[in-house]
């Protein structure tokens, strides 16, 4: 078996885990919320940090989303190069997303540098290789 017959599966696997690990954060958002605030907060200032962190769990989620139909279309399926760096990509971001649900107390802003340095990038090779395969008829990568 060569190296490149298990890039998708590791790719499938690493974008599922990330998208469920992020996905679950909406479901308890008080442990990650509570370091982002002050000792003595207002109900203004919870609901300000509330709606920060669910627009940023929500973009992580869309991002994994779209990378995950990707995927699952097969657009980049074969493509070995972007497999690669998708593989790097989502095992970051699993690593950073599983060690902010187990810090239980960590600020959730940390899901801003896992947005920037995970997500986007993952996202954005994405819609580059949409646009060479549905705008220019080519392969991107």
């Amino acid at each position: 078996m060569a190296w490149q017959d298990v890039l998708a599966p590791l790719r499938f696997l690493a974008t599922t885990g990330q998208f469920l690990v992020t996905t679950s954060l909406f479901f308890n958002l008080e442990p990650w919320l509570l370091p982002a605030l002050p000792k003595e907060y207002s109900q203004l200032q919870h609901e300000a940090a509330q709606e920060e962190f669910q627009q940023v769990a929500s973009l992580c989620s869309l991002c994994l989303a779209v990378e995950l139909l990707a995927l699952l279309s097969g657009c980049t399926m074969f493509q070995h190069s972007a497999n690669i760096l998708l593989v790097m990509f989502r095992a970051a971001g699993c690593v950073a997303v599983s060690a902010l649900v187990a810090a239980e107390s960590a600020h959730f802003g940390y899901l801003w540098y896992v947005f920037a340095f995970s997500c986007l990038p993952g996202f954005l090779l994405e819609m580059a290789s949409f646009a060479s395969i549905f705008w220019l008829h080519k392969d991107a990568f």
